[in-house]
């Protein structure tokens, strides 16, 4: 087998540990806020608007690792490269994970080479924990709406 594709594979699952223990985290951090938001009196909607953009902070950070870790790989040609629309400044491995990691996938920046399947677990990875955000969020507005002030 590949080196190459052995490596990819590695630093996929890594990725994906690492932000599935970011999210969690983020949610235990964003529950423990929206307790501490409800105790001092706010509205249901004020909970929820803490549950909300801690989500996206969340969301957001996790994007950010993927856009690295495409930057540098990259920039040293290690396990392939991105191409396309592809200036070499940050911003387009950036915008190259939040189409990847939502799964929009719009084909104008594309991986070749084993860096694909890095691009292919971000999307496997952003879908999981998009669609984990969308049960707790669900969830939270559930709970904080039956205990209504």
């Amino acid at each position: 087998m590949d080196t190459g594709i052995i490596a990819a594979s590695a630093l996929s699952l890594m990725l994906a540990v690492l932000c599935v223990l970011v999210h969690y985290e983020a949610f235990k951090a964003v529950a423990n806020s929206a307790k501490s938001v409800e105790e001092a009196g706010f509205p249901s909607r004020g909970r929820l608007l803490v549950v909300i953009f801690g989500a996206l902070a969340a969301h957001a950070f996790e994007i950010t690792i993927y856009s690295f870790v495409f930057w540098e790989l990259h920039g040293y040609g290690l396990l392939g490269r991105i191409v396309g629309e592809v200036s070499g400044g940050w911003i387009d491995f950036l915008y190259f994970s939040i189409t990847n990691y939502t799964t929009l996938g719009v084909g104008d920046i594309r991986a070749e080479g084993s860096i694909r399947l890095i691009a292919s677990s971000e999307a496997l990875t952003g879908l999981v924990l998009l669609s984990w955000t969308a049960s707790f969020t669900y969830l939270s507005m559930e709970n904080f709406w039956r205990r209504r002030p």
